[in-house]
């Protein structure tokens, strides 16, 4: 959300990928992700209706767009990664966790 609000997005790819790596379980995984929700939440209760509406910066990815498109294009990407995921998860031979929630096993 701070490329939304701020001069655009990040895009150093080199360094979002040095944090990345040290993130090596499913756990690790849900609490960034909690935390970036967390984070995003608070920066756009933090704004307001005009800042929302407000068009992104020039040249940046979703250049010219306004603000609140981003949330959906979050979604979005997200979706897409858990997608990809599942896929790579299962070409390794096993199921996928339910990422939502601790999922039972089923005596089916």
């Amino acid at each position: 959300m701070e490329g939304a609000f701020g001069d655009g997005f990040d895009m150093n790819f080199e360094e979002h990928v040095t944090v990345l790596k040290d993130i090596t379980s499913l756990k690790g995984a849900r609490s960034l992700c909690t935390q970036s929700y967390d984070n995003a939440i608070k920066l756009i209760a933090s704004k307001t209706t005009d800042e929302i509406f407000e068009p992104m910066p020039a040249g940046s990815v979703m250049g010219g767009d306004p603000k609140f498109v981003a949330v959906s294009d979050i979604v979005e990407h997200t979706a897409h990664h858990r997608g990809s995921l599942s896929t790579y998860t299962r070409l390794c031979g096993k199921v996928p966790p339910m990422p939502y929630m601790e999922v039972e096993p089923s005596n089916s």
